[in-house]
């Protein structure tokens, strides 16, 4: 349910937009996200651009070390904060 105040998405995503375009000026300060797969691709994109606009992020990948060096990349540009933790989704274990 939505509470008053909240931002709300409107529109639909086309094939063709990028990230970018998808989250335009939306200031995310003091929202918390998780994403999987931030260690490379769409997962990573993600985390830099929802950084970028100051959300705190989680990213979940299955290799700490590859994630940390993918990660420690975006961080200069990012004003919120990215953490990372070990997460296989195959695996019940992690």
């Amino acid at each position: 349910m939505k509470k008053e105040g909240e931002d709300q998405m409107d529109y639909q995503i086309e094939k063709d937009q990028t990230t970018e375009d998808v989250l335009g000026d939306m200031d995310l300060t003091g929202r918390r996200v998780l994403i999987t797969g931030a260690g490379a691709g769409l997962g990573l994109e993600t985390c830099r651009a929802m950084a970028v606009r100051g959300a705190e992020v989680v990213g979940a990948v299955r290799d700490l070390a590859k994630g940390r060096a993918a990660i420690a990349q975006l961080a200069a540009d990012a004003s919120g904060r990215v953490d990372l933790v070990e997460l296989d989704l195959a695996s019940l274990q992690s």
